[in-house]
């Protein structure tokens, strides 16, 4: 059985400027986690390791050295031919708390404050797994109804194979 564990990392500083691309106009760190779209197209025998699939927030100040870091389990939910995620039910309160804990740094210290949003998921193969030319791809969103953009488009599955440990087991 292998695992993939790809994290996805999209860095944003904390300040947004005005533009009409959501990206440029609604802060991961800040979007409403309930409704942030996260889509995947993994090829055949390839699955999402039970509990594999989270969201990371990363805030660091520094002109205090201090830190802030909470991962968060992404809960599947149909979507056609795509895997969706979004932010297990029971994971929502907190995911908030530490946003709000963000934002008030922001406030306190705009230009010492930088964040990050990355996702990760672990992977494994089924029946023998994926075929070592075939592609894994992925995609976020800002907001809810804004357009999916690419993270990772067309990865070798090959590549992502051959960097993690065999450890994950499928549901």
């Amino acid at each position: 059985m292998y695992r993939i564990a790809s994290i996805l990392a999209m860095s944003t500083l904390l300040t947004a400027c005005a533009a009409p691309d959501p990206w440029d106009t609604v802060a991961p760190l800040r979007a409403d986690p309930a409704g942030l779209p996260l889509a995947a197209d993994l090829p055949l025998g390839l699955g999402v390791a039970e509990n594999g699939a989270t969201l990371t927030l990363r805030a660091t100040r520094s002109d205090t050295g201090d830190s802030l870091a909470g991962a968060y389990i992404l809960a599947q939910v149909p979507a056609g031919t795509l895997i969706a995620f979004r932010v297990a039910e029971a994971d929502l309160d907190a995911l908030r708390g530490l946003q709000r804990e963000i934002a008030a740094w922001e406030s306190a210290a705009p230009d010492a404050t930088t964040g990050t949003f990355s996702i990760g998921v672990s992977t494994c193969a089924i029946d023998g797994g994926p075929d070592p030319d075939s592609v894994v791809s992925s995609w976020a969103s800002a907001a809810a109804t804004a357009p999916l953009r690419p993270i990772a488009e067309d990865v070798p599955v090959s590549d992502w194979m051959a960097a993690q440990p065999a450890d994950a087991s499928c549901p």
